[in-house]
């Protein structure tokens, strides 16, 4: 099992949930930092595809955590992390009549563009762990990993440099 510290808190804000979330107004109570005390029944209900990027990302590490645990009976995180970043993800559109050309691939890249490349690290090894204890039947999570996850935990920010011509206050 991936250590729990590797699934970290972020900083995101409960407003940012969806109102077609069922459970919105309970979310929006839980302050920042205690994201843990939703228990597994609350967050089954919670439906993780109801929650908008911000909310998604905010809450995240609570299903992750239950789910690891054995807790959750109806969410499927690794469903919702995995759906779309597929070979078949990159070629099916999204309504093509609204979104013309953009696929899923498109679509669920842009929702998870938020994370860091340590969240993404944590994603990798949740998504890890569950192909290997409870499998990957249709290589989804594989596909996934490949496509998407991989490389975005390998992303590294780096640091801004100084505009040219910009002296540093050591040069002066």
């Amino acid at each position: 099992m991936p250590s729990p510290h590797l699934i970290r808190v972020t900083m995101g804000s409960a407003e940012a949930i969806s109102a077609a979330s069922p459970v919105r107004s309970r979310l929006c109570t839980v302050n920042r930092s205690e994201w843990r005390v939703l228990d597994a029944g609350f967050l089954d209900q919670a439906g993780l595809g109801f929650l908008s990027a911000a909310a998604f990302r905010f809450y995240l590490p609570a299903f992750l955590l239950a789910d690891l645990d054995g807790a959750l009976t109806t969410e499927t995180p690794s469903f919702y992390l995995s759906h779309g970043l597929n070979d078949v993800g990159k070629v099916n559109r999204v309504n093509p009549r609204l979104y013309t050309e953009r696929t899923w691939f498109d679509h669920v890249s842009d929702r998870f563009a938020a994370f860091t490349a340590d969240e993404a690290g944590a994603i990798l090894g949740y998504l890890s762990w569950i192909a290997h204890h409870r499998g990957d039947l249709d290589g989804a999570i594989a596909e996934a990993v490949g496509n998407f996850w991989l490389s975005k935990s390998l992303a590294r920010e780096t640091p801004p440099r100084e505009p040219p011509g910009v002296d540093s206050p050591e040069s002066s």
